[in-house]
């Protein structure tokens, strides 16, 4: 079973090179996918860490499979984007009588100016379950899209240098590291992935409670 999963990772990180352009329009397409919000849950963050740890944090792979994350996350937030701007208040209202979390985010980014709306978009691009709302919201106030292109590139370098810093950890801490001991790793990481995410969500619905009560 290692052994199958190990062969499995040295080809996961093999598909995704110059020389198969298939693989990289996967990663693309997923990023477009995961911002339009059609998420596959730490498919993404495991194809960077694995690639990183494999091959290095300045290898050509790394550099391929970020610049199609960041060229997928352009694509689909644009698109979301796009919807905002075009139906205006008539999608955030739709939205708002649906979901308080987003009415809330959207007048909390509705009195931001300048650098602070770059920094809210951050904030809600990196929150699980706010990406797409921090799309609309930008788009249906008529936010600037040089503003959400440094939000996209904000977000990119936080959240894909702390996979990058952990898969550079991992690599130079088993330096001898054996398929094996990579296979490992690897479910140490994406177990890691899963206990955040939990953390996160019993954060957010413990914040729910005391509002639901009143």
């Amino acid at each position: 079973m290692l052994t199958w999963f190990g062969n499995l990772l040295d080809i996961l990180v093999g598909a995704f090179s110059v020389d198969n352009p298939a693989g990289l329009f996967a990663i693309c397409l997923l990023a477009v996918m995961a911002d339009i919000g059609i998420p596959f849950p730490f498919l993404l963050d495991t194809i960077l860490f694995v690639t990183v740890l494999k091959t290095g944090i300045f290898s050509p792979h790394v550099f391929l499979v970020l610049l199609m994350l960041l060229a997928g996350r352009f694509i689909g937030t644009s698109l979301v984007y796009g919807l905002g701007y075009t139906l205006g208040f008539k999608i955030v209202n739709w939205l708002g009588k649906r979901s308080h979390r987003f009415q809330n985010y959207y007048n909390g980014i509705k009195s931001r100016t300048g650098k602070w709306v770059v920094v809210s978009i951050t904030l809600g691009r990196l929150t699980p379950g706010l990406m797409q709302m921090a799309s609309v919201s930008a788009g249906a106030l008529r936010i600037s899209y040089l503003l959400l292109a440094l939000a996209i590139i904000l977000t990119s370098v936080i959240y894909d240098g702390i996979i990058i810093a952990l898969g550079w950890l991992a690599r130079i801490g088993f330096k001898d590291i054996t398929p094996e001991m990579s296979v490992w790793v690897v479910l140490g990481f994406i177990i890691i992935l899963v206990l955040i995410l939990i953390a996160v969500r019993l954060i957010q619905n413990k914040r729910k409670r005391p509002s639901s009560i009143d």
